[in-house]
Parts: C-alpha cells; structure tokens; sequence
C-alpha cells in the first residue's frame, strides 16, 4: 500500500499533462514531523501543494 505514491509518480512522469503534479503525488503522505512516505521528508523539505491533497 504505500507504494501507491511511487506508482503514481512514475505515472505522472511519463504523461505530459501530469508531470507537473507529479512531485506532488510523490510527497502527499509526507508528514511535518518527518514521520511520512516515502522518502521521510520534513517540515520544509515537503513541497507545499503536497499537503492540500486528501
């Protein structure tokens, strides 16, 4: 299951008019605390339009 950010960042990827949100789909499970997935960012390492996805 969290692998789902992943897939749906190299889909974005490869698609023209995705690629633009794809970092975003990367990072939205990411959390302040550095608690988050995938890669365990933190505070203001999370790009800012990944935390108003639901």
């Amino acid at each position: 299951m969290k692998k789902h950010s992943e897939i749906g960042y190299r889909i974005a990827m490869s698609s023209s008019s995705l690629v633009t949100i794809a970092e975003c789909i990367l990072c939205h499970h990411e959390r302040w605390d550095g608690k988050g997935y995938p890669q365990g960012l933190a505070g203001e390492e999370i790009p800012l339009l990944s935390g108003f996805w639901p």
